[in-house]
């Protein structure tokens, strides 16, 4: 119970409603979501960026001296992304009936697009703390 009410897990759910917003260019309304062009910050495209965060946060999360469940800060962040897009999604239906025809696949792309980063980089996280504990390993 203590691993979902930490501020780890509750800072990965904001970081999951962040990137929803990074990824799917929710602020603008439905009819000119695509009109406009990803930004850019210091090089890197913000598309890019927001594939990059979660693979990060799950990496540098998993690495502590308390490691969470291999699992619980991805699907933090997925559940902090489904949260958004749910409420974005009814804000664009209730505006307009006809947008959002492939509403379930809108789902699952943004699941895989950030889950696959996420579930990354807690795997790799994992198995460095493997490495590290390991008996024998070079140090």
């Amino acid at each position: 119970m203590r691993a979902l009410i930490s501020t780890r897990t509750l800072s990965a759910v904001a970081l999951g409603a962040g990137c929803d917003f990074l990824i799917s260019l929710d602020a603008y309304p439905y009819s000119e979501r695509y009109h406009h062009t990803f930004p850019v910050v210091a090089g890197i495209g913000i598309f890019w960026l927001g594939l990059l965060l979660p693979f990060l946060y799950a990496l540098g999360f998993g690495l502590r001296r308390r490691q969470p469940h291999i699992a619980a800060i991805p699907l933090a962040i997925l559940s902090g992304i489904t949260v958004t897009h749910t409420i974005v999604l009814a804000r664009d239906v209730i505006t307009d009936p006809t947008t959002h025809n492939l509403l379930p696949f809108e789902y699952l792309y943004i699941w895989i697009v950030i889950g696959v980063p996420a579930f990354a980089g807690s795997l790799l996280a994992w198995a460095i703390c493997r490495l590290r504990n390991q008996p024998g390993a070079a140090e």
